[in-house]
């Protein structure tokens, strides 16, 4: 168990090497590829190799949400519709689910699930920083 909202079963599809870092890339099923970018120490650690089974972590604070893909810097965008916002005082629990039935949950603003319109039923792309994805096997 783990405290986070978004932990996601797939393969290792690719792992680019670098001097101190590497890029690895996990199929999560319907196409969708995420990217994390993890140290070699860990890569080695924690055996990493092409179809190796891995979790995908991603914490709720980490993930943005946009009406739209966006050409930004951030690896990872998944398409999806909202199912279900939970609105706080101050912050937001979203809720997206892409055709397949992938859930990505977003912790957010409540100013600016507002400014963006967010509600259930919209389409939505959820963005999230491959610096901020963990594996776990």
């Amino acid at each position: 168990m783990i405290g986070a909202r978004n932990v996601i079963k797939g393969k290792v599809k690719e792992i680019k090497k670098g001097a101190v870092n590497g890029i690895v890339k996990v199929d999560v099923g319907e196409g969708i590829v995420i990217s994390s970018n993890c140290s070699m120490e860990s890569i080695e650690q924690l055996g990493l190799t092409e179809g190796k089974e891995v979790q995908v972590v991603i914490k709720a604070m980490g993930v943005m949400l946009a009406n739209e893909k966006l050409n930004i810097g951030a690896r990872n965008q998944v398409e999806g519709t909202v199912f279900e916002v939970k609105k706080g005082a101050i912050n937001c629990i979203v809720k997206l689910k892409t055709n397949g039935g992938l859930v990505v949950t977003a912790n957010l603003s409540l100013e600016s699930v507002e400014e963006l319109g967010i509600k259930e039923g919209q389409k939505a792309v959820a963005i999230f920083k491959a610096m901020n994805v963990l594996l776990m096997v």
